[in-house]
């Protein structure tokens, strides 16, 4: 396996469908442990911790953190187009041709040929009511790739409130929604 570091910030490469365990000694000679699986066809997991530093800010995530805030994680990076939708209390939809809209901006957008892995969407402080997103398989990126894994966290002020996992094949879509107070 592969360690990358920076600062509090620690990346895996490791065998999927398995679980392990970690410790992570801190400068102050404090310790955290835990457990972490990965999951069918490889994924990025971020595990921060209390301690972790700005670089780490927002859980490892891409993009602005935000009250509320929507993010996409997805496998297969640079090998599939997914996107991330989301729209506002008032019927509005954020994605990546429509970047803002009620106070909300798209502010990550990842399309074939960026190797990257996250899309986000996030309001500094967004309306209360219902939010209504969803992820679109938009393309393989001539990988012939047919699906792929991904993670949406739905999040206030870097606090997870709800996580959503699947995996989306060739043509599908799927949604969800989150009350916003």
């Amino acid at each position: 396996y592969e360690t990358f570091t920076q600062c509090s910030v620690i990346q895996f490469i490791l065998d999927e469908n398995t679980e392990y365990e970690y410790t992570v000694v801190w400068m102050d000679g404090t310790t955290d442990s835990g457990t972490v699986t990965t999951p069918d066809g490889g994924f990025v997991t971020p595990i921060c911790l209390e301690k972790d530093g700005e670089e780490c800010e927002g859980g490892g995530l891409d993009g602005q953190n935000g009250d509320p805030r929507f993010n996409l994680q997805f496998s297969n990076s640079g090998n599939v187009d997914l996107d991330l939708y989301v729209q506002t209390p008032n019927g509005s939809i954020i994605n990546y041709s429509n970047t803002t809209a009620q106070g909300g901006t798209h502010d990550v957008d990842c399309a074939c040929g960026d190797a990257c892995d996250q899309e986000n969407v996030f309001w500094e402080n967004g309306p209360s009511g219902q939010y209504t997103f969803w992820v679109d398989y938009y393309g393989d990126c001539g990988s012939g790739s047919t699906s792929s894994n991904f993670t949406i966290k739905v999040m206030n002020n870097n606090n997870v409130v709800m996580t959503k996992t699947g995996t989306l094949n060739s043509g599908e879509s799927t949604h969800w929604t989150y009350n916003h107070n």
